[in-house]
């Protein structure tokens, strides 16, 4: 995620391998999850991105971003 990215300032990231800097379980939210219920569960934990699942399986992620120029209050 951004924020495992934000913690290697600092580091030389060439370096440090990526499971040791990794969120190793993600938030995530199933696709019929409604947006703004998203954006709630990322204010409320903040963080700025889910991942999506559709039967357990990754199909996407949600920034925060997204919901914001989508308009999603």
């Amino acid at each position: 995620t951004d924020g495992d990215v934000r913690r290697l300032f600092g580091e030389q990231p060439g370096h440090v391998p990526a499971h040791t800097v990794m969120t190793t379980t993600p938030k995530t939210v199933a696709a019929e999850t409604l947006a703004g219920d998203a954006l709630a569960l990322m204010s409320a934990d903040k963080i700025t991105s889910l991942f999506v699942l559709r039967d357990s399986k990754p199909v996407g992620r949600l920034h925060i971003l997204d919901c914001l120029m989508a308009g999603v209050v």
